[in-house]
């Protein structure tokens, strides 16, 4: 008898609950409170990433690696754009682990700003184009990967915006400005990802297709884009005579492999094409099913001009992917550059979808309760974050941002250590930029970028050899490397020395490192 009304109270009960969600989602809905909200959550993140963890990810060190000096090109990798943002902060800042996340945060914070820009041309008023421009914190690899690991990608993100917006403003304006910001930020996007070409190639062939844009790209004013040239020549000379090194700077994965046959390599495509904008647009994906499943299907709506033009974009981004993964996998060749990383050029779909359905009237009642879903997927990542850092050493792996650096530095200066030049070897842990805040009169050299090579020192110094000990094969290894950077082999001692230090936090675990110091003047590494 007692259950009878158990159902009618747990009806209740949840309508209670959306209704709170929703009052809660139309507060979260105006421009100016997502604008706070935005800036203090990223604060929050950022005082985390400073205050909790004693290391930097693999990209974070790579940054402070390269900014040791100004170069056109810091191996082919990736372009150099952002090591050169990296340098102007640390000039402004000190070489400083903060320094190169704040310059992360920044650009994630500009991200934000930017597709909100872009969502009120497309979405049909502020509420809808607030909750596009939200999308992001609903995407792993965007709210909780790019707080943590990316540096190029979030530049990327970035320009990407940028570049849309100067073509919206030259489609609604004509002005010769917006065609030289657009020749600008071209050039930059060029120096940023790979990736961006594709992104830029599918907009303006998405352009084409309209009348308005159309014009607008046939204007003289189109030769303002030549500006872009004069900012990718610099860079475009360095990797032409760097291209005999290719296959060292890209790693040991080789840039022929094998070759598939045609509907192998026609499966692997549509497969790789699934898997990758699988995880990019994860979670988000099962909200927009979920709250606005009108949108999905085929309407008769009239979108404004700039929506269309990102459909266009974003369906010819994918055909280019497509395409590029049947080639790579028919003829084996571009296969080891094909990665999850390629696909953050699809950072306009979740808000492009969420622009869409705010043109259909049937979505508008879930508008409230998504905003508040996003919120709520916001509010995990620092706590996730809290729990990482303390937990980090006894439930992962490899923990990389718990090494204590600090401590090793101090460790590795009692020991005897001044100034000079500190070799690296960063398999597993990025120790090379790691280290360098905390040896600023210091050069530093890493095994794994052995293409990169900072100014030498202009007055003699010491040589240290630092590295993980966890087996007697990479002792081997970096003997050799150090041989090949030092010039000599002399005085290495089979036995080095070792430093045990606690983990940050310590929960009973330990890591050590060996090391060997050498006097002033040896070799080539003082």
């Amino acid at each position: 008898m007692r259950a009878a009304p158990a159902l009618p109270q747990r009806v209740l009960a949840w309508t209670g609950s959306a209704a709170a969600a929703g009052r809660l989602g139309r507060y979260l809905l105006s421009p100016s409170v997502f604008g706070i909200a935005i800036s203090g959550g990223l604060l929050l993140i950022l005082a985390e990433r400073v205050l909790l963890f004693s290391g930097g990810s693999n990209d974070d060190s790579e940054q402070l690696l390269y900014s040791q000096s100004f170069q056109f090109g810091y191996g082919l990798r990736n372009p150099p754009f952002y090591t050169w943002l990296v340098i102007g902060f640390t000039h402004l800042f000190g070489a400083s682990l903060a320094a190169v996340i704040a310059l992360k945060f920044l650009l994630l914070a500009g991200s934000y700003f930017g597709l909100l820009r872009v969502a009120k041309m497309i979405a049909a008023d502020d509420a809808w184009a607030t909750a596009a421009a939200a999308t992001p914190l609903g995407m792993y690899a965007v709210a909780w990967d790019a707080t943590l690991n990316y540096s190029n990608s979030v530049l990327l993100i970035f320009v990407c915006l940028m570049t849309l917006i100067c073509l919206l403003q030259i489609g609604r304006t004509g002005r010769l400005v917006w065609y030289a910001a657009l020749g600008l930020s071209m050039g930059v996007g060029c120096l940023t990802k790979y990736n961006y070409l594709v992104f830029c190639g599918a907009m303006f062939v998405a352009a084409m297709f309209d009348r308005c844009y159309r014009t607008r790209l046939r204007d003289w004013r189109i030769a303002a884009l030549g500006l872009s040239l004069l900012v990718v020549l610099p860079y475009a000379l360095f990797a032409h005579r760097h291209l005999t090194s290719l296959s060292v700077q890209f790693g040991a994965a080789p840039i022929v492999g094998e070759a598939r046959p045609l509907p192998a390599a026609a499966a692997m495509s549509l497969q790789q094409t699934g898997d990758f904008g699988f995880d990019f647009l994860s979670p988000i994906l099962f909200l927009l099913l979920v709250f606005f499943p009108a949108a999905w299907r085929p309407q008769r709506i009239d979108q404004p001009a700039a929506l269309r033009l990102i459909s266009r974009l974003l369906v010819t981004e994918l055909l280019v992917f497509l395409l590029y993964f049947f080639f790579a996998y028919a003829t084996g060749f571009g296969t080891s550059a094909i990665h999850h990383h390629l696909f953050f050029v699809f950072i306009l779909a979740p808000a492009w979808f969420v622009a869409r359905a705010s043109w259909i009237d049937r979505a508008r009642p879930a508008l409230p309760v998504f905003a508040a879903a996003l919120a709520a997927l916001a509010m995990l990542v620092p706590a996730a974050l809290a729990v990482k850092s303390a937990a980090g050493p006894v439930l992962e792996r490899r923990p990389y941002l718990n090494i204590p650096y600090p401590a090793l530095a101090e460790a590795l200066k009692a020991a005897g250590f001044t100034e000079g030049t500190i070799f690296t070897w960063d398999l597993p842990y990025p120790l090379s930029g790691n280290l360098r805040p905390y040896f600023p009169d210091s050069r530093v050299v890493s095994a794994k970028f052995m293409f990169y090579q900072p100014p030498p020192r202009t007055r003699p110094g010491q040589c240290l050899a630092v590295w993980l000990d966890y087996n007697g094969v990479a002792d081997r290894a970096v003997a050799r490397a150090f041989e090949v950077m030092s010039g000599s082999a002399v005085g290495w001692d089979p036995q080095p020395k070792t430093i045990q230090l606690p983990m940050q936090p310590a929960w009973g675990t330990a890591v050590r490192f060996k090391y060997q110091m050498f006097g002033d003047g040896f070799g080539t590494c003082h």
